[in-house]
């Protein structure tokens, strides 16, 4: 039973802590259950538990309920979990099918449940050997990493069951579930036998993952269908439409997460300039000046206002609040007063800020942060802009030193250590690598900086 304490940020904690016990008693397949579950009822937004349970934008109350349900599933009966009362399993009405329950049949049915959409049934060629097994397996994973984007497969009776010779069933079950994240690991456990081909399976995935091609539509004011195709963040759809509304938007994420960059593609998407400003200390900075000889100076946000564009506002919570409270009468209405009169804001102004916080003060992370005021900060919608792993993998070259970051920040959460290590670690360690420095002195540079030897010890997963 899932007790209570007075403080509801430690029982929170102590029921975090109390199922993820129970699904290491049960076991691996209670992972695969969970994340099942956890994809469906946060439409896709969450599969990892940690994830889920540093999410602030779900409330206590909504985390304590589903912990204790999941927690009642994987008790079951006292011997056996009951996996029908989570979401995302099959026979339960869900539309995702879960490779666990379709292990136990012939390798082609269990292919045909998991990527119907994908596959055609073909009257093909006789195996050419090693490489064509390789090539096919390649293809149905890569149909799992982005079904839309990929080609049709080609099978036959005689290919599944050469597949069906060459590896287990469960290496196809588990990689088809999660192949973009721990395929390499589990490839070699099941299929390490010396006679597979390994590293070209391994080449062939690692390129459908650099090709999963994310594709955006957006309608604009003009009602032009704008198709926006690229690597991007899970949050970018959204956040287009958003400022397409012409929304003030405030997106506020950890650091290295990518909320500027993204600000800039949208832009980019949105076929208008980019204008950019950082933490101001006065309205000057804003609304601009006339200097001593009489020339109209005008900053970022002037421009934008007045002629179109996005404007982003970076780092608006290391601002000054006397500073931003200027900005208030333009983010409530469409005229704004400048040095030389007031100006109608243009229809095609896009205004979006960043920030490391809620605007509610300085963190433990984040401590040159201030709080702004109140009625600055009701003139924003906001959106959160949490590290995508997925994008982070696809966008980095090395497999190896991307693994082993987020390995490294899966571990900081797990042991609750408040130290950062973001996107930008794999990123610039990635550049360092290939500039032939030494892994150790990367790891140093980009990774443990100012980290205790204790701390670094706790979360190192090479250890």
């Amino acid at each position: 039973m899932l007790n209570q304490t007075k403080d509801p940020a430690v029982a929170l904690a102590k029921q975090f802590e109390w199922l993820t016990s129970a699904m290491k008693k049960v076991g691996s397949e209670a992972q695969l259950r969970v994340a099942n579950h956890l994809y469906a009822v946060t439409n896709g937004r969450h599969r990892l538990l940690p994830n889920y349970h540093n999410d602030p934008l779900i409330g206590s109350d909504v985390k304590t309920a589903l912990y204790k349900h999941v927690f009642r599933a994987c008790a079951g009966n006292g011997k056996t979990p009951n996996w029908s009362m989570l979401q995302g399993q099959a026979g339960n009405g869900s539309k995702r099918v879960d490779p666990i329950d379709v292990a136990i049949e012939p390798v082609i049915e269990a292919v045909k449940v998991v990527e119907a959409g994908t596959l055609k049934p073909v009257t093909a060629s006789p195996i050419g050997g090693d490489s064509e097994v390789a090539d096919l397996l390649a293809k149905l994973l890569k149909g799992r990493l982005a079904p839309e984007n990929a080609p049709p497969v080609a099978l036959d009776e005689e290919r599944v069951e050469t597949i069906a010779d060459r590896c287990a069933r469960s290496a196809v079950t588990e990689a088809l579930l999660d192949a973009d994240k721990e395929f390499e690991g589990k490839l070699k456990h099941h299929l390490g036998n010396g006679s597979f081909p390994t590293d070209r399976v391994q080449a062939l995935i690692a390129e459908a993952m650099r090709g999963n091609v994310k594709t955006v539509s957006i309608i604009l004011p003009s009602g032009e269908v704008k198709v926006v195709k690229g690597l991007a963040h899970e949050q970018f759809p959204l956040l287009l439409k958003m400022a397409a509304a012409r929304v003030n938007l405030l997106i506020t994420g950890p650091t290295g997460s990518g909320k500027t960059h993204a600000a800039e593609t949208v832009a980019k998407a949105l076929d208008l300039p980019f204008f950019y400003n950082g933490a101001i200390d006065t309205e000057y900075k804003l609304k601009g000046f006339i200097d001593a000889g009489g020339k109209l100076i005008s900053p970022a946000f002037r421009k934008a206002w007045q002629n179109g564009g996005v404007y982003c506002f970076d780092e608006v919570d290391a601002s000054l609040p006397p500073a931003v409270l200027s900005f208030n009468g333009a983010l409530s209405n469409h005229l704004c007063d400048f040095p030389d009169g007031m100006v109608e804001r243009h229809p095609n102004c896009v205004i979006l800020a960043t920030a490391n916080t809620w605007l509610g003060g300085a963190t433990f992370d984040y401590v040159g942060r201030m709080k702004q005021d109140a009625a600055f900060s009701d003139r924003f919608a906001t959106l959160y802009w949490g590290i995508d792993e997925k994008l982070e993998r696809a966008l980095c070259g090395n497999k190896d030193w991307v693994k082993f970051v987020q390995a490294v920040r899966a571990n900081i959460v797990e042991h609750g250590l408040k130290v950062i290590v973001s996107p930008r670690a794999t990123f610039n360690g990635e550049k360092l690598l290939a500039a032939g420095i030494e892994r150790e002195e990367v790891i140093k540079s980009c990774v443990k900086k100012g980290m205790s030897n204790d701390q670094w010890n706790q979360i190192n997963p090479d250890k």
